[in-house]
């Protein structure tokens, strides 16, 4: 990767430098304009328990301290990412964030370098692409928020990187396999993607050998934490969310149709019987259950209820990966930081007063507003020219072996968010949209003024 860019800048190519200081410029904007201040760099929920960890690391040494009750609830990665930071400086969330800001702003180089194998006769594709990433409200923003997503964004890109530019030596592989080892340590997604990732390699090397290398390394970066976590709350896993998570999203989902109550009804109704549960399983130990032990009771008692009620379930799951695709990067992210809180829908909130808050919600800060507008034109034109695109490319039996991997690890990534989804799961795949749309807009482009078709 760093060859392919000592290229571009040897060739007498500025547009690199330019393009990583014009991605820096708009998110360091966005940043000293709106996210620095106050708490808006905090994303509900989850931003303060990433604080709590890395703060436990620099003071205890530790991911949680000896009183939390939940001790393998998030992964690790961006703590200590965090923890680096927090340990140097007295305000270490501002010069966390200031670092990933920087680190953030590479990833239009990466989309850049990735549109390259993917397209190699087109270059324009890559430069478009580039540059859409520096504009990108999702990128922007996410950028200089306490948030998983540039880090896990800019491995996700690496990896890819790396293995399009794979030559014969085995070293790229194991290479890009610890980098999908890194990524599983940030988000919970690496260890899908394994499986997807050797599938494909071994398509189209046909040798065990190879992808064991890619497979034994990302295992060598995951397996401290898997120990860890097996001698901290009693089972193999990457983390304890999943219990919650089904039982709270899909669960809870599936009893709201049944029953016609509220969200906080159902998911207070569905915590008592999963408690119940816990007590009923394991009332006859001499230790209370496990925190790897509660979390499978939620996934069973979560699947459970799935089961019985597949046409709630699949509703339930078809609505939130169209959520996924097309949530607005702003709402999700902006609103959230502006006013505070998340938008609450109930059962009688109607499709187009959701619409509504969408286009036009009640910020404080009104120039913020032209973002909205500017994430819903960019939302609705990556959209559409992405399924031209991708459409295209299936017509015209131009996906290679690149394009298959990206497009794979999209879709993939995209289905897991079938339980919850929102604009910010979107991230992780964007980038490969982007490309894609660049593409059929591109190829759309070529049709309307009579150009030689790709």
């Amino acid at each position: 990767m760093l060859l392919s860019i000592k290229k571009y800048l040897k060739n007498g190519n500025p547009w690199l430098m330019v393009m990583f200081a014009v991605a820096l410029t708009v998110r360091l904007g966005l940043f000293w304009g709106f996210l620095g201040e106050g708490d808006h760099a905090w994303l509900c929920y989850d931003s303060q328990q990433y604080d709590e960890r890395a703060r436990s690391i620099v003071t205890h040494h530790k991911l949680t301290d000896d009183n939390s009750m939940h001790k393998a609830y998030r992964l690790p990665g961006y703590p200590l990412f965090l923890a680096c930071w927090y340990a140097l400086a007295e305000n270490g969330v501002k010069l966390a964030l200031y670092i990933q800001i920087l680190i953030a702003s590479l990833i239009p180089l990466l989309v850049f370098l990735l549109a390259q194998p993917l397209f190699p006769f087109m270059p324009i594709i890559a430069y478009v692409a580039g540059w859409v990433m520096c504009f990108h409200v999702g990128f922007v923003a996410s950028a200089g928020m306490l948030a998983t997503e540039s880090l896990a964004v800019l491995l996700l890109l690496l990896m890819h990187v790396v293995l399009l530019g794979w030559r014969g030596n085995m070293h790229y592989l194991a290479f890009a396999g610890g980098l999908l080892g890194l990524l599983s340590l940030i988000r919970p997604i690496g260890h899908y993607i394994v499986v997807l990732v050797a599938c494909w390699l071994f398509w189209q090397l046909r040798s065990y050998k190879r992808v064991s290398v890619f497979v034994a390394s990302w295992f060598i970066v995951v397996l401290p934490l898997l120990v860890r976590n097996l001698l901290v709350v009693g089972g193999i896993c990457f983390h304890t969310l999943p219990g919650m998570h089904f039982l709270q999203y899909s669960a809870v989902a599936v009893v709201m149709q049944r029953d016609q109550v509220s969200y906080n009804d159902a998911r207070s109704q569905l915590l008592a019987k999963w408690d119940d549960e816990v007590v009923s399983n394991f009332q006859q130990q001499e230790f209370a259950a496990t925190e790897y032990q509660r979390c499978v009771l939620g996934e069973k008692l979560a699947w459970s209820i799935i089961r019985q009620y597949p046409w709630y379930a699949c509703k339930h799951a078809a609505t939130e990966l169209f959520k996924t695709l097309c949530a607005l990067h702003g709402t999700h992210i902006i609103v959230g930081a502006d006013i505070g809180s998340l938008p609450v829908y109930t059962a009688q909130t109607t499709w187009t007063e959701k619409v509504c808050y969408n286009i036009a919600p009640p910020l404080k800060t009104q120039w913020l507003q032209g973002l909205i507008y500017w994430d819903i034109f960019n939302t609705i034109i990556i959209l559409f020219f992405s399924v031209v695109g991708l459409v295209l490319l299936l017509l015209r039996r131009q996906m290679h072996a690149g394009l298959v991997l990206c497009v794979l690890v999209a879709g993939l990534l995209w289905v897991i968010t079938l339980s919850y989804g929102c604009a910010r799961l979107r991230l992780p795949f964007e980038p490969i949209m982007i490309i894609l749309g660049v593409y059929g807009g591109y190829a759309v482009w070529c049709w309307l003024t009579n150009k030689k078709t790709i």
